[in-house]
C-alpha cells in the first residue's frame, strides 16, 4: 500500500489555488498587546492566530502535544495543530528548528491547506512540538521575511501566493494594541496606504544580507536625531550611526540602538540611559508630546541624500515601563550588538507600512519599504 503521505499529496492536487489575480486581507488584532491574524488550516479547518512577522520566513504553529504541554503563561488556550486528523495535510518526514532573538521553536514540516476569506492555497508549515514562547497568546508566527531565511524548504506565505497575487507587494496597518474596537490589517496582493494615509509613501531601498541575497527587511542607517525635548530648547542633535544595518520588524515590540551609540543618542536630549533604566530618571507619559521628534536618516546604496522618517514624541508614547505608574518606556533600548539598529512596532505603528518586493521573481526582486504616516 501507498504510503499515507503519498496518498495525501495525490489527492493535494484538487485542492483549488488562487486562479485569479487577488489581494487577501486578514485583520490584525491584539491579545496581551501581541499582534495576530486568523488563518484557517486544514480540512475539517480550524483557525489558528498567526503573529505577522517579518524578521523571520517560516510559518509555524504549534502541534497538538505542544499545545498541552509547551509553557504557556498566557489566558489564551491554543489549538494545537494535529496532520493525521487533517484529510489535506500531509508530513514532509523532515525537521527544522528556528532560533529568535527571543525564542525557540522545533518541530516537523507538513502539507496542508490554508484559508483566508475564501481564498485558499497549500502551504508548508512547521507544526511545532516544542516552543519557549511562553508570553505568547497566539498558536505561532506568519514569516514575511524572504525565503533564503527559510527552515526545511518551507517557503513563507508570499511566496506560494506570489503567482497569483495583483502585485509582488504587502501593505501593513497596525492599528493600535490597547484598542480592540480598531484592528490592524494585513493586506498581502496590494497595499491600502490612501486609505490610512493622505501622505506619499517615503520608500527606503532594501539591501542584501552577508551572503548576497535578501533575508529580512534591512537598509542602511546613517543617523538618528532629535528635535526639541528640555534638553536642546528647540535645536536638532544627530548622532552619527556610521551606514549600519538596520532592520524593520513587526515581531518586535521594541526599537533598539546599536550598544556603542545608544548612551550617546540619549545624551542628546539631556538624558542618561541607564538612569532610566534603573528609575532614577523617570520619562513620564505626559511627556511623550508633539513638542518634541526623533528623525531615522537611512542612506542605503544609490541614494544621494538621506531619506528620513519622522515620529513625534506623542507617536513614541508607549505606557507600562514600570518604575512607575504613569511612566512610559523610553523610546530605544540597546540592541545589544554594535552596528545593529531594529525598528520595532512602537515606530512602525504610526506609518501604513508597504513592503514591496518589486518583481514576483526573486532574480528581478527589487525591494523596498515604503511608510506613509497614518491620519490622527
Amino acid at each position: 500500500m501507498a504510503p499515507r503521505s503519498m496518498l495525501l499529496a495525490v489527492a493535494a492536487a484538487a485542492i483549488p489555488q488562487l486562479t485569479a489575480a487577488v489581494s487577501v486581507d486578514l485583520p490584525i488584532t491584539y491579545y496581551n498587546s501581541y499582534s495576530s491574524v486568523d488563518v484557517e488550516i486544514g480540512k475539517p479547518p480550524k483557525t489558528y492566530r498567526l503573529h505577522p512577522d517579518t524578521g523571520s520566513s517560516t510559518t509555524w504553529v504549534v502541534d497538538k502535544g505542544c499545545a498541552e504541554w509547551c509553557h504557556n503563561n498566557t489566558p489564551y488556550q491554543r489549538v494545537g495543530y494535529n496532520v493525521t486528523a487533517s484529510c489535506t495535510g500531509y508530513p514532509l518526514n523532515r525537521t527544522a528548528d528556528i532560533s529568535y532573538l527571543g525564542g525557540y521553536v522545533a518541530g516537523d514540516v507538513v502539507n496542508d491547506k490554508f484559508t483566508v476569506n475564501n481564498q485558499t492555497w497549500r502551504q508548508p508549515f512547521l507544526s511545532i512540538y516544542y516552543s519557549d514562547w511562553n508570553n505568547m497568546p497566539t498558536d505561532g508566527f506568519m514569516g514575511l521575511a524572504f525565503d533564503s531565511i527559510m527552515v526545511g524548504d518551507a517557503n513563507n506565505v508570499l511566496t506560494m501566493l506570489m503567482p497569483d497575487l495583483d502585485e509582488p507587494r504587502f501593505g501593513i496597518y497596525l492599528g493600535e494594541s490597547d484598542a480592540a474596537d480598531e484592528p490592524g490589517l494585513l493586506t498581502m496582493g496590494s497595499s491600502k496606504e490612501s486609505e490610512y494615509s493622505a501622505a506619499e509613501l517615503t520608500k527606503v531601498p532594501i539591501v542584501k544580507g552577508p551572503d548576497g541575497r535578501y533575508d529580512v527587511w534591512r537598509s542602511l542607517i546613517k543617523g538618528v536625531s532629535f528635535k526639541g525635548f528640555d534638553s536642546v530648547n528647540g535645536g536638532v542633535s544627530t548622532t552619527d550611526l556610521g551606514l549600519t544595518n538596520v532592520v524593520f520588524d513587526t515581531g518586535a515590540g521594541k526599537s533598539s540602538l546599536p550598544t556603542n551609540k545608544v548612551l550617546a543618542v540619549y545624551e542628546t536630549m539631556g538624558l542618561n540611559y541607564t538612569d532610566l533604566l534603573d528609575g532614577k530618571r523617570v520619562l513620564k507619559c505626559s511627556e511623550f508630546n508633539s513638542s518634541w521628534s526623533i528623525s531615522l536618516e537611512f542612506s542605503p546604496p544609490g541614494v544621494s541624500e538621506p531619506i528620513v522618517l519622522t515620529a513625534s514624541g506623542e507617536d513614541l508614547r508607549k505606557p507600562g515601563f514600570p518604575a512607575a505608574p504613569d511612566a512610559c518606556w523610553p523610546p530605544f533600548e540597546d540592541s545589544g550588538a554594535e552596528g545593529f539598529t531594529l525598528i520595532g512596532t512602537p515606530f512602525l505603528r504610526n506609518f501604513y507600512t508597504v513592503w514591496d518586493f518589486g518583481a514576483k521573481d526573486e532574480a528581478d526582486f527589487e525591494p523596498t519599504l515604503g511608510f506613509a504616516h497614518v491620519r490622527q
